[in-house]
């Protein structure tokens, strides 16, 4: 039987699944987080805190996510986090893209 947790219990599992490695379990939580965030005017329990952090620790997963995605086809250190020349740039840009995405979201409400 699953537990329910309260919605600031649901941000930190997420958290420690992100700081886990459990990249993906952490994308699906924080996006049923967000989903709930932005069909619903006030979310009871929810802090301006945590109500912020949905979209920062969502972003980062993305870039987490694009990162191990793409050090497991290209393994040396340098293509997976400072792809400098061409050969090393991300060939699979979609979940960066998705964590470029909302960054430039949270820039623009809070710059």
């Amino acid at each position: 039987m699953e537990k329910i947790l309260s919605t600031p219990l649901k941000i930190q599992k997420a958290e420690v699944l992100l700081y886990g490695g459990q990249t993906q379990k952490a994308i699906q939580m924080l996006e049923e987080l967000r989903n709930l965030h932005t069909t619903q005017l006030v979310i009871p329990g929810l802090s301006d805190y945590d109500e912020d952090r949905i979209d920062d620790l969502l972003a980062l997963a993305y870039l987490r996510l694009g990162e191990q995605q793409n050090c497991i086809i290209k393994p040396w250190a340098a293509s997976c986090i400072f792809p400098i020349q061409q050969d090393e740039f991300h060939e699979l840009p979609q979940v960066s893209t998705k964590a470029i995405a909302l960054l430039e979201q949270i820039l623009e409400e809070n710059p």
